[in-house]
């Protein structure tokens, strides 16, 4: 055989070898927006400058943060990979809202979790994990397998850090959003009485009159403090510490708990979920077994949403959507693809997560290996409140 014929054939190869590559290379894109139809693209990792959220029912700042992002940016610039954040905790992403509520709400109307505009295929096992979440989460609203499924629990139980603080600005005084000065752009998605951007300043918003300053981003974290979370009217004494939030989480999966307690305009509320076990830029999740779950979404985005739930009898409202998608990118042969993976922890850096509303890891494991012998990772913690583990 002729050489030049090898090397044709060579080439060709290296061409079709190539073109899958581009095909199959998938890059995360974050929206986020105060409903499923006013989403902005998210700036993210870039934790100092939260994107901003409006609507008649709720006013917040939003930023996402992922390990090794590597995804879609507003205008196309280089994806920040990491922030100072991260450190050496096992966190592999994080949301944290700083939010008003526009009227009073009873804390037993209003959940976050997962949630999906379209029917999901469920993996092998998904029923006994679901079983285990509902033991340990008795608020957990389970409808995965409806047309539009959910898996949800009340926000309050869902939180790792729930911080709360009093607003300066009474909300009736609050300004109006100059509508008409507003343009839909990668940065800017709007309708009226709707709004997410990333470029507020661009349309003399100031996202601190209707809020607090936004005081985090890199190191600098949130924390737990409780103190004006509760309704304090005809409380005898505080059935938590303001930094005690595995405390906190039990004492709103009651229902007549969350019943006497309400989110009100006069406060803000400042939360963030954070998780070890879940790659945003590949949807691999690791819990004891790995398992990519992009397959089982059938080609719709991972969404974690903050709205009304079943105990709320009017139409449903949603507060804050976020969504996580896998998009085409094509790529060459310079992409690093191992900016996808994980990146190492210290072995020794030790935290509690909640999995889904208010489940641990740990926990998880735990109850798995007492039902049925399986070879989970063991618990750093024997313990049966793991969730009080999290990282100072």
């Amino acid at each position: 055989m002729k050489l030049s014929n090898v090397m044709g054939k060579k080439d060709k190869k290296d061409k079709k070898d190539k073109k899958d590559k581009k095909e199959q290379a998938k890059a995360l894109r974050v929206r986020i927006g105060p409903n499923r139809d006013i989403l902005t693209l998210c700036e993210v990792n870039k934790d100092n400058k939260p994107l901003f959220v409006y609507n008649d029912d709720f006013i917040g700042n939003v930023t996402v943060r992922v390990v090794n992002f590597a995804g879609v940016t507003p205008d196309g610039s280089a994806p920040i990979p990491m922030t100072d954040y991260f450190g050496k905790r096992k966190r592999l992403f994080s949301v944290q809202i700083q939010g008003r509520f526009r009227k009073e709400w009873s804390t037993n109307f209003i959940n976050f979790g997962g949630a999906f505009d379209n029917k999901v295929t469920l993996p092998m096992g998904a029923g006994l994990a679901i079983k285990l979440a509902q033991m340990i989460d008795p608020a957990l609203e389970n409808h995965i397998s409806e047309d539009e499924p959910s898996m949800t629990s009340p926000l309050l139980c869902q939180m790792n850090f729930v911080n709360v603080t009093m607003a300066k600005t009474a909300i009736n005084d609050l300004p109006e959003i100059p509508w008409d000065k507003l343009k839909n752009n990668n940065r800017t998605s709007f309708s009226k009485g709707c709004l997410a951007t990333t470029e507020p300043e661009a349309y003399d918003i100031k996202p601190e009159v209707y809020l607090d300053e936004w005081v985090w981003g890199g190191a600098k974290e949130l924390t737990e403090d409780t103190t004006y979370l509760l309704n304090e009217e005809g409380l005898e004494e505080r059935p938590f510490e303001i930094d005690d939030l595995a405390a906190r989480r039990k004492y709103f999966q009651k229902i007549e708990n969350r019943e006497n307690n309400s989110f009100t305009p006069d406060k803000i509320y400042n939360l963030e979920i954070f998780a070890p076990f879940i790659n945003l830029n590949t949807f691999d999740i690791s819990l004891g077994i790995n398992i990519n779950i992009l397959k089982y979404l059938n080609d719709q985005p991972l969404k974690l949403v903050a709205r009304t739930n079943e105990n709320y009898e009017g139409p449903r409202v949603e507060f804050i959507n976020l969504e996580f998608d896998l998009v085409d990118k094509e790529v060459d042969d310079e992409y690093d693809s191992s900016l996808l993976q994980p990146k190492p922890v210290d072995p020794e850096f030790n935290e509690g997560y909640p999995i889904s509303p208010s489940v641990t890891l740990e926990q998880i494991q735990k109850k798995s290996s007492s039902q049925r012998r399986t070879q989970l990772n063991d618990s750093n913690d024997d313990s049966d409140d793991f969730e009080d583990a999290v990282d100072s």
